[in-house]
């Protein structure tokens, strides 16, 4: 069985006209940024600057019960949120339509100030998404190759949808103008973190691997990579992986001294 993650992308946002500019406020020095706001509050954004530590685009929040301002770097986040800051991918002419000196002018003003925001899901393992030895087919060594079967079902579609009508509305209560959208996954295989294929499980009719990721069959095989487990959220698999392996390694050596493999 195999699934993925969900890459719904991409929203794209620039301030808006009257909305908070980077003008508005200077930044802070570096030793006055404090880490994070003090206890669970709603917080709203006051400006968009230049960070002092990391001289990467990003956003002052200020605390509404305390009035703490902190800044959020607009840079890459793996799980859902705010993406990659836009200095010259922003600044494309398909965004804007206009022509000649207009175009110019409107480029020239959003240069700098966009940010794109990427939203990762999980995908649903099913029974349809497998991998499967294609007797048909030959490697240049005469062995047998992998058929990958592999596609989204309805929850992935609606879900990716979900997330970016929500960045959408969370970027215009901040005052933002979307200029594009899209709402539709990137196929299975692109974000590289695809997980499955050797599924974990207690029984040997419906999984590869044991408890232990140790392979039903072969005894004296262990497989500890990503693919016993065919959910991975939105976060990457790395940490899990790990994990596993750590388990599954003292494990190992139990049944080595035991004289069981």
């Amino acid at each position: 069985m195999l699934t993925s993650r969900t890459v719904a992308i991409a929203l794209m946002v620039v301030a808006a006209a009257g909305a908070p500019g980077r003008a508005d406020l200077a930044p802070p020095a570096a030793d006055d940024v404090p880490p994070r706001l003090v206890g669970p509050q709603e917080a709203q954004v006051v400006a968009v600057v230049v960070d002092p530590r990391t001289e990467a685009p990003a956003v002052v929040l200020e605390g509404k019960r305390d009035k703490r301002r902190v800044i959020m770097t607009i840079g890459p986040a793996e799980a859902t949120g705010i993406a990659v800051p836009l200095q010259g991918a922003l600044c494309d002419a398909k965004f804007f339509p206009l022509y000649g000196k207009a175009l110019d002018d409107a480029l020239d003003a959003h240069r700098g100030t966009g940010f794109t925001g990427t939203c990762m899901g999980s995908v649903l393992p099913t029974f349809e998404n497998h991998v499967r030895i294609n007797k048909d087919v030959t490697d240049a060594w005469g062995i047998p190759v992998l058929h990958i079967q592999a596609r989204y079902g309805s929850n992935e579609f609606n879900m990716a949808k979900d997330a970016i009508n929500t960045m959408a509305e969370l970027c215009r209560a901040c005052g933002w103008e979307v200029l594009a959208r899209r709402d539709q996954p990137y196929p299975p295989g692109y974000s590289i973190h695809e997980v499955g294929t050797c599924r974990m499980g207690d029984n040997p009719k419906t999984s590869v691997l044991n408890k232990w990721n140790q392979s039903w069959d072969i005894k004296n095989l262990f497989v500890v990579d990503g693919s016993s487990f065919v959910t991975a959220g939105s976060q990457n698999p790395t940490m899990t992986i790990l994990s596993l392996s750590m388990r599954a390694s003292e494990y190992l050596a139990e049944q080595m001294r035991k004289g069981a493999v």
